[in-house]
């Protein structure tokens, strides 16, 4: 629960009546969920990432210590190269390793026969590890967990300092002896390649990246040649099960390559590496339309709507190095698939949420973002007010059928971790509205008439309008909170304006030893 402090403040800057209509916020602390995996999860999922750390470290202390009496229960990986999936060593389901997942633990034997084998196995499973190995296989998901709530809380040192215990994770110490393949998870290892770029030596995390890229595409590439083998070898039962296991490692490992391609293309926006940048974008875009045709897991609509963000991130980007025409061209092919759309013929509360609705959106964007481009400021601002208003109007739409995602409930996954079309959508929507507000604000900057300090008051005023508004919503938005902030420390009383929001951030956002130094953030 938020301190006394924190909702008098708030109360305070919202008033009564405004802080009672959007302050219904159950947030679950340690003392409220299980000492398990699942209990990180709730906790992640509130934001609560200083106690998220504090039960990851928790859970880490006692797993590894049931590792060191029982090795062989963390001793099992799954395989993750076509070649030894097909050879069928051992099927069993394959080992998550995302951040936030905790430890492994499978009471499968490592001498379990092939002909428990079936249709629906991820995976095949590797000879057991060795002891120290196995300790470092259970431990590693919360060590994870630790490193991603450092994150979370800006705290790049620490996070360093757990990555720095580890050793070199692409080591040989996270290999597994006989396939040579790291059981690291994939996450750990993208965040050790990263770290190196905040601690002022990106060429170190450039190259990390580019080897973690380069083992991506290689396993990508050997999926799909073990595809096409064994749909040329036959169609018998066995040829569809390895076929099936080998489909989902393909996928699995061209959704890692996005994932590096995105981590590089940050690295090389903020090294100002700008035909590297356009270079690994423009990849990424080949590569998505391969995937799509490839696997289809996403709907045509929905990967229309993604195409079209990625699209206005090349516009972006374009604009940012100066290409003009590269920019103009991209710009010109979102419009057109604006154009191709059919608006739907009956209005109701979801049409604001269809590609012809989030389309039109992305295209004002981009009018806005070519303004910029121009020196055009005050009509940039206009185009960015005009798409603030135009997202307004829709969540307005939703509000009666409660279809907004302004709530919990409205914002959680399923219990199987997928989440509705329609709340990926409110967050197309909620991102482009977010993304315009502080754009907005960024050009009144440049288009005001009136003193430097005014029109210093004018753009605080109108983002705490915006906060009024929509306050559960835009302190849990990073862009907004970071723009806010640097805000607050140029229009004087800077600590009185830093701690009236750090009390905002502590009722709509998370405890307030999860927050980030927001002095960090100028």
């Amino acid at each position: 629960m938020a301190s006394d402090g924190a909702v008098n403040t708030a109360r305070e800057f919202f008033g009564s009546a405004l802080y009672e209509s959007n302050a219904a916020h159950a947030r679950a602390s340690l003392g409220d969920v299980p000492a398990t995996d699942e209990g990180l999860r709730m906790l992640a999922a509130n934001g609560n990432w200083s106690e998220v750390l504090a039960l990851a470290r928790k859970l880490d202390a006692q797993v590894a210590a049931k590792a060191q009496w029982h090795p062989t229960r963390y001793a099992t990986v799954s395989l993750t190269t076509p070649a030894c999936v097909t050879d069928s060593i051992c099927t069993a389901t394959e080992k998550g390793t995302e951040a936030g997942q905790a430890a492994h633990s499978s009471s499968t034997a490592a001498s379990s026969s092939c002909s428990s084998a079936s249709p629906g196995d991820l995976g095949a499973v590797a000879p057991p590890l060795p002891t120290d190995a196995a300790v470092w296989n259970a431990r590693l998901p919360y060590l994870l967990v630790q490193v991603t709530a450092n994150l979370k809380m800006r705290r790049i040192v620490d996070a360093r300092r757990i990555i720095d215990g580890l050793g070199d994770v692409e080591g040989e110490g996270f290999r597994h002896p006989v396939t040579g393949e790291s059981f690291a998870p994939f996450s750990l290892r993208l965040i050790a390649a990263l770290l190196p770029l905040y601690s002022g030596v990106p060429m170190v995390a450039q190259k990390k990246l580019y080897a973690l890229l380069e083992e991506c595409l290689l396993r990508e590439r050997q999926c799909g040649e073990a595809l096409r083998e064994e749909h040329a070898s036959g169609s018998s039962a066995d040829n569809a099960m390895n076929a099936g296991a080998v489909k989902r490692l393909w996928c699995m490992w061209t959704q890692r390559v996005f994932r590096v391609q995105r981590t590089l293309l940050h690295v090389h926006v903020h090294t100002s590496q700008q035909s590297l940048a356009r270079c690994v974008i423009e990849q990424a875009l080949r590569i998505d339309d391969m995937w799509h045709k490839t696997f289809h897991l996403l709907s045509d609509d929905l990967y229309q709507l993604r195409h079209a963000l990625h699209l206005q991130q090349v516009v972006c980007l374009a604009l940012h190095i100066g290409d003009a025409q590269r920019a103009g061209e991209v710009h010109q092919a979102i419009r057109q698939m604006l154009i191709d759309l059919e608006a739907p013929s009956t209005p109701a509360p979801e049409a604001v949420l269809t590609n012809c609705a989030l389309l039109a959106l992305i295209v004002m964007s981009c009018d806005a973002f070519s303004a910029v481009f121009r020196g055009d400021f005050c009509e940039a601002v206009k185009l960015f007010r005009d798409v603030v208003a135009r997202c307004g109007e829709a969540k307005k739409a939703l509000m009666p059928e409660g279809l907004t995602g302004g709530s919990d409930e409205d914002l959680t996954s399923a219990a199987d971790g997928t989440i509705s079309e329609r709340t990926l959508r409110w967050w197309v929507l909620q991102g482009i509205c977010a993304h315009a507000q502080v754009s907005q604000v960024t050009c009144m900057a440049y288009c005001s008439d009136t003193e430097p300090e005014r029109s210093m008051q004018d753009m605080c005023k109108t983002m705490e309008d915006y906060a009024k508004a929509e306050p559960q919503v835009l302190c849990n938005s990073d862009p907004f909170v970071e723009s806010i902030v640097r805000l607050y420390a140029l229009a004087g009383e800077r600590r009185t304006n830093l701690e009236r929001f750090s009390d905002l951030l502590e009722v709509f956002r998370c405890d307030r030893s999860s927050l980030p130094s927001l002095e960090a953030l100028v």
